[in-house]
């Protein structure tokens, strides 16, 4: 595989922190012209330049929230935003899980990347934010985007969101989105035990706490109604 030079790599990971995107872009520019001279390349064939870690330029620009680069790739480059590297990431995955929201945003509305892509460990864009605790981009990619949740997909991201309910600023957004996902899961029975269990018992061992008060009546009405947790009193 063709490698991407150096220094655009190191560019676009900001280890130099000297350039602005602006001038990253133009680098990207120059570069690409001068390769494209005298090739006969097919139509997406940026993609197959790789960095040591096998990410290719959409991907780097993805994963470090550059979203000028990222527009660039794709509409005057033919980047194909739904390219699976060897280690079965996708340019929205590496968004998602350095919690680049606007790039998620960028990727999925303007640049069609598919949201339900499933990597070569049954990894997708929704669990690995979830893994991240980017409740953000856990929320818009399953109500804005539609991405279709699996119950292995929420077992495994549920097992990891439990790391994040020690955090007093998030706990609230927590219940809610532990709650919300339910509604989001074709079929809840077909959960393992233990996401099951991590449901019942997260909302019970909140359920009293005074940062609950803050959630919606209606969410609050649903743990209720699922034998979640007990209202909290005023």
């Amino acid at each position: 595989m063709p490698m991407i030079p150096d220094d655009i790599s190191s560019a676009l990971s900001n280890f130099d922190a000297s350039l602005s995107n602006e001038e990253i872009l133009e680098k990207i520019r120059v570069w690409w012209e001068q390769e494209k001279q005298g090739e006969d390349l097919q139509s997406g064939a940026i993609d197959e330049y790789i960095d040591p870690v096998d990410a290719s330029l959409l991907m780097l620009a993805a994963n470090y929230g550059r979203n000028d680069i990222c527009r660039y790739l794709v509409n005057d480059c033919c980047s194909n935003p739904n390219t699976m590297n060897q280690i079965g990431y996708t340019p929205l995955m590496y968004a998602a899980q350095n919690g680049q929201f606007e790039t998620v945003k960028l990727l999925v509305k303007e640049l069609r990347a598919d949201p339900n892509k499933i990597g070569t460990v049954q990894h997708t864009a929704f669990f690995l934010s979830a893994r991240s605790g980017h409740l953000d981009i856990c929320d818009y990619l399953f109500r804005e985007a539609k991405a279709t949740l699996k119950p292995a997909e929420v077992t495994l991201a549920l097992n990891h969101m439990q790391y994040f309910i020690g955090d007093a600023a998030l706990k609230p957004r927590i219940i809610e989105y532990l709650v919300e996902v339910q509604k989001y899961v074709e079929n809840r029975n077909a959960l393992e035990p233990g996401a099951k269990a991590l449901l019942f018992a997260t909302h019970r061992r909140l359920g009293a706490d005074s940062l609950v008060q803050s959630l919606p009546e209606d969410v609050l009405r649903h743990i209720v109604d699922k034998g979640l947790g007990e209202k909290p009193k005023p």
